[in-house]
């Protein structure tokens, strides 16, 4: 038998992939069910022939073979949440403690593969294509960077939740998480230009318009004054500018409902919004 290499699975992260909380390649996903699969259903059905004999009494020895496959079968069942076969797995461990004939459990044993069976065919898995891999959360970590991710720490749940929306085909959700992410750059770069609104009101709550016009504002009164405050005026113009074109493509069609987004068009939304985020953090990181 030719044995392959993989990276090897933890319990903790097969528990996730089934759970729907971590995408992992196909191979390890071939892996997680050839090992457990097979091996259980071999095991299963060869306890059930073996025992298939009129009026045989349950010895010791076959005690712990059975012990020893309902173990396995229990481990298969918990990676797969696979909940009828649970409950039948423990419904016979209390007919065996009770006592009962060689025929009982191979009965049981063959009746306990078919549920499983059955239940198998209830789980999907969802299939990633290659073009979307740049979603997975590892390359989301290299396209955005690691600065990127650190800096925007409060947004990072929504560039995570963007991608997987991208995943998932999910397009107008995606659009949706992106401009949250876009939201919280708007409001970084009012914080880093000290930006005040009408009546103190604070900018954590105050609408895209509301900080955008108060920018032009504070943008325009830099204009000409010196050299410095120019080349300030100049980068973060750079920087609002990306800023309005997402309100109007994207934030105000979907927030009231206007805006429905395909593939592409997604797709984009999450690479322009990507290159905003990346200025705008390596650029801030230099003062001007």
């Amino acid at each position: 038998m030719i044995k392959y290499k993989t990276r090897g699975l933890t319990g903790a992260e097969i528990k996730m992939v089934f759970e729907g909380r971590k995408a992992i390649n196909l191979w390890d996903m071939t892996l997680i069910l050839a090992n457990d699969g097979p091996a259980m259903a071999t095991a299963l059905m060869a306890a059930a022939f073996a025992l298939r004999i009129p009026n045989a009494v349950v010895t010791s020895a076959i005690g712990k073979d059975i012990q020893d496959t309902l173990e396995r079968t229990e481990g298969f069942c918990d990676k797969m949440q696979l909940v009828v076969g649970k409950a039948r797995l423990r419904a016979f461990r209390s007919q065996i403690s009770q006592g009962c004939t060689t025929q009982v459990v191979a009965a049981e044993f063959e009746g306990l593969w078919h549920n499983i069976i059955e239940e198998l065919g209830s789980r999907w898995l969802v299939f990633i294509p290659a073009d979307k891999h740049q979603f997975v959360l590892e390359h989301k970590q290299a396209f955005y960077g690691a600065c990127c991710l650190s800096a925007f720490s409060p947004a990072k749940n929504d560039i995570n939740s963007a991608g997987d929306c991208l995943l998932a085909d999910l397009n107008t959700a995606a659009v949706f998480h992106l401009m949250r992410v876009a939201e919280f750059g708007l409001r970084r770069i009012a914080k880093d230009l000290r930006v005040k609104l009408p009546k103190n009101k604070p900018i954590t709550y105050a609408t895209w318009g509301d900080v955008l016009r108060e920018l032009d504002v504070k943008l325009e009164a830099l204009r000409g004054k010196s050299d410095a405050k120019e080349k300030r005026r100049t980068f973060y113009s750079g920087l609002v500018l990306p800023v309005k074109a997402f309100q109007h493509l994207w934030r105000n069609p979907v927030s009231h409902f206007r805006g429905e987004y395909d593939e592409k068009q997604a797709q984009s939304a999450y690479i322009h919004v990507g290159a905003f985020i990346q200025r705008l953090v390596e650029k801030t990181a230099q003062k001007y």
